[in-house]
């Protein structure tokens, strides 16, 4: 086989299995995550819930899971978890105290607590509510008695589960340009198209214009059949559908970024295609295309900022459910043009220095 003959492909896919195991445990491993953001309305106002609100900003105390934040008002933590900065919040209503006396005392007593989540983060929801459960039960000494109410939180109509699927789903499809782009990049390497084209005029930037524009073009067309497809089977958009679409764009010109420069390191298909996929697959863990990156290493969560994926999960999926204006997502959008811009150059070096010489 032609694999065992290249040293560089078969060494990617003899890694690759190592590199995703290091990675999704480094990312979700219990002992590596970070805390996750919860608020906490506190309508018994007693020393025992007050002391319930210390343990939970230190539990376990090896690692502590949570970030309490503290509200008054059950609407207040209420647009906080609208706005995306709260997982949710837990309300300690009255008699919490009284009720965890009565516990420890041996009297058959209940406690109650109600814990409200935004329900499209369900893989962290999991996490938080099993934690906060066993800091309840540790905290009165008990193993049983807790009515302990768990609520999904649809923050409107529009922010469904399948709202954040969809733009996770649109935002990989894309990725999926990167593969599509090297592959034919490396064939016509291998069947000696490019090495035709020497002889001529052309400069490595028309070279790299006649893949990408093309390539551009069926970007465009996807991300229309993605939405085509996504609004029957329940896409609801409260924002600007035009500002959601430049993003989705801007992410397909940036993957197609990334296309060129793989497609000019790599010199066969069998080189490329491992290269793209351990590429690919971390960068849509990490950017939140899968599942909401909350609870994610910091050190994770610090990397994947760094690359441009993450920007456009975040804020299509914002102007998309929550409504976003053009000016609360512009940063991103700048981040977006300039990673576009750097990708694209960085193709244009690397095709002129590895694929054009002799």
């Amino acid at each position: 086989m032609n694999i065992w003959r290249d040293p560089i492909a078969l060494g990617f896919l003899i890694g690759m299995p190592l590199a995703f195991m290091l990675i999704f445990g480094f990312a979700f491993g219990e002992e590596h995550q970070s805390k996750l953001s919860l608020g906490v309305i506190n309508q018994d106002s007693t020393a025992t819930s007050a002391g319930f609100v210390k343990l939970l900003k230190n539990f376990p105390p090896e690692a502590p899971s949570f970030e309490i934040k503290s509200f008054d008002k059950e609407s207040e933590a209420r647009e906080e978890v609208k706005k995306g900065h709260l997982l949710g919040y837990l309300v300690i209503p009255q008699g919490f105290g009284e009720r965890v006396q009565q516990t420890r005392r041996g009297m058959n007593s209940h406690i109650p607590l109600k814990l409200v989540y935004d329900e499209t983060k369900q893989w962290v929801v999991v996490r938080a509510t099993s934690m906060t459960r066993a800091a309840t039960l540790a905290f009165a000494g008990i193993e049983v008695p807790l009515d302990f109410e768990e609520k999904g939180m649809q923050i409107n109509v529009e922010r469904s589960y399948f709202n954040f699927i969809a733009v996770g789903m649109i935002i990989y499809g894309l990725m999926i340009l990167i593969p599509t782009l090297v592959r034919t990049m490396t064939k016509d390497k291998e069947t000696g198209f490019l090495a035709r084209l020497r002889t001529t005029p052309m400069k490595a930037g028309d070279f790299l214009l006649g893949y990408y524009l093309p390539m551009a073009l069926v970007a465009i067309i996807q991300i229309i059949i993605y939405l085509v497809v996504a609004f029957p089977m329940g896409l609801r958009v409260v924002g600007n559908l035009g500002l959601a679409f430049g993003f989705f764009f801007l992410c397909g010109l940036c993957c197609l970024g990334f296309g060129l420069i793989i497609g000019s390191l790599a010199r066969s298909e069998a080189q490329g295609e491992p290269i793209c996929w351990i590429f690919l697959v971390p960068m849509a863990m990490l950017s939140g295309a899968w599942f909401p990156i909350e609870g994610m290493h910091p050190a994770l969560l610090w990397l994947a900022k760094l690359f441009p994926f993450y920007y456009a999960c975040e804020a299509s999926r914002h102007i998309i459910s929550l409504g976003t204006s053009f000016s609360m997502v512009l940063t991103d959008l700048l981040i977006l043009v300039v990673w576009t811009l750097i990708s694209f150059g960085l193709g244009v070096f690397l095709f002129q220095r590895r694929s054009l010489e002799p």
